[in-house]
């Protein structure tokens, strides 16, 4: 159980998230971060470039399915990018992807035989305990080495919830990175009515 959030400039997170997943000790790891795109493109990037990811399943949380779809080829830089539950896709290095949804099939397991499980966006399942009940049991069923929660629009401390089933928990942080994500982050700060970030 991890309880603590390490905030890694962008290095520091592409190397610990390739060391997690390289390693035999850490099973489920909660990627955080205020910035969805920033975190989504590094974190398959690492995925794809770790010798031992090669089988995976992306478990689609509660987006609009193409919207999903748009953000992951955008961040894969597939063009003309679609899940499919059956079928496996090549999204490079010899990475072979299937999926499945959050909150079907919840009660059987799946996975098997796979290097990993990519879980996004998380955001809906953790605002509810009904829905956050689902998701630990759709997590707890998957039989893939590794389990990588990936949050969305991540300005609260709903993921919280999840601690207690994580191994580590990482957080993207630009806040100064650039002036135009120091920008962003304080229009974050106002949409959230000035009160203090979650970590």
């Amino acid at each position: 159980m991890a309880d603590k959030v390490q905030k890694l400039k962008p290095q520091e997170f592409v190397n610990t998230l390739g060391k997690f997943l390289a390693d035999d000790e850490t099973h489920n790891v909660l990627i955080r971060g205020y910035f969805d795109m920033p975190k989504l493109k590094p974190s398959l990037r690492v995925i794809k470039n770790t010798k031992e990811m090669h089988k995976g399943v992306i478990v689609e949380g509660g987006m609009n399915k193409n919207k999903l779809e748009s953000m992951l080829g955008r961040a894969l830089n597939i063009p003309n990018f679609y899940l499919d539950s059956l079928e496996w896709l090549n999204i490079g290095n010899g990475t072979n992807i299937v999926s499945t949804k959050w909150n079907q099939s919840v009660h059987f397991t799946y996975g098997d035989d796979c290097d990993f499980a990519f879980f996004f966006p998380i955001q809906e399942e953790v605002v509810e305990p009904k829905y956050t009940e689902i998701l630990v049991e759709k997590l707890k069923n998957s039989r893939a080495k590794k389990n990588i929660l990936l949050t969305s629009n991540d300005w609260t401390k709903n993921p919280e919830v999840l601690y207690k089933y994580m191994d580590k928990i990482v957080s993207l942080d630009l806040e100064d990175y650039s002036n135009k994500y120091k920008e962003e982050l304080k229009n974050i700060k106002t949409n959230i009515d000035d009160k203090p970030l979650p970590y």
